[in-house]
């Protein structure tokens, strides 16, 4: 139940199906029956499968959060990030093109981002083995995730390939999602989790402060939200009301920040008013919160998610 409490997770991360009830640890997706077969046979050196409800013990507090935090779709905006509708699969799909996809997906990685760390699918598969296998697994996990992200941001052609990864869901299952009251694939861009902050970085400039900040991410704000701060990201993310106030408004401690989400989102056809922004910064902190800062430009998007995930 925690695992799906990110809504993304209720929906098999391969043919969507619903209510799935296995995983991958090491590819970080949570996957249906169905599919979880066909992921055992590829192997545990590809794929290391998982029952939510059987095997407890595997499911630490951290694996936990990992999941949450992360969820199908920032997996898939990694992994079918170059999928092809024709290609997708579907909760009726037969064995063998459950098979065929999820070899195609996983064990070549046809429809996956590139990786600036990982030259070869081999090499992207031992980095997540030995990270689920190693210290500080969810911080691991999240730079690998972060890494590819961050290359995206500061790449329009790779940003452009990646708009279109929401087609792995299909049109049935855009469909699906945006009943059950979540952002539709017109609405939302590429999303990443970036690393923690692990180290002071001086970066300053007025940004979307939406206040107060929302208790889950993926909560829609209208522009009349944010408030225009100046923010100056010192040992601490410090906001003011303008660059020549001396006492802030409020501060976020390096250690309230669990990691770092980018949203580069579509612009709609019939702009109004409450439209949200377009590139917004997601701060996931402790107690379930997330801070959500809107900003001018893809510019000042990239500038922001790289002083910040140093």
């Amino acid at each position: 139940e925690k695992i799906w409490s990110n809504k993304a997770n209720k929906h098999c991360a391969d043919c969507w199906a619903p209510s799935p009830d296995w995983a991958s640890i090491n590819l970080c997706v949570v996957i249906c029956k169905q599919c979880a077969g066909q992921h055992r046979s590829l192997g545990s050196n590809i794929s290391k499968v998982q029952s939510l409800k059987l095997d407890t013990s595997v499911w630490s507090n951290e694996i936990v959060q990992l999941f949450i935090v992360l969820g199908n779709d920032r997996a898939n905006r990694f992994w079918a990030a170059r999928l092809p509708v024709a290609e997708a699969l579907h909760p009726e799909a037969s064995a063998e093109q459950r098979r065929d996809f999820i070899s195609h997906k996983y064990r070549e990685g046809r429809y996956r981002l590139p990786h600036p760390r990982y030259a070869t699918q081999e090499d992207v598969l031992q980095a997540l083995c030995a990270a689920v296998a190693g210290p500080a697994l969810l911080k691991t996990i999240l730079q690998f995730f972060s890494s590819s992200e961050a290359g995206l941001a500061a790449d329009p052609t790779a940003c452009e390939v990646a708009s279109r990864a929401d087609l792995w869901w299909g049109p049935e299952s855009k469909r699906a999602w945006n009943h059950l009251g979540s952002p539709s694939a017109q609405e939302l861009g590429p999303e990443g989790v970036y690393n923690e902050i692990t180290q002071p970085v001086v970066h300053s400039g007025y940004l979307y402060r939406a206040t107060p900040p929302p208790k889950l991410p993926g909560a829609k704000k209208s522009r009349e939200d944010f408030q225009r701060t100046w923010c100056s990201l010192e040992r601490a993310l410090l906001f003011f009301e303008t660059e020549k106030c001396t006492e802030p408004l409020g501060h976020l401690e390096r250690g309230d920040l669990i990691s770092l989400g980018v949203s580069r989102a579509q612009a709609l056809t019939s702009p109004n008013p409450t439209e949200r922004f377009r590139f917004t910064l997601d701060l996931f902190l402790s107690g379930e919160k997330v801070q959500q800062l809107g900003t001018d430009g893809p510019e000042a998007l990239q500038a922001w998610a790289s002083a910040i995930g140093k």
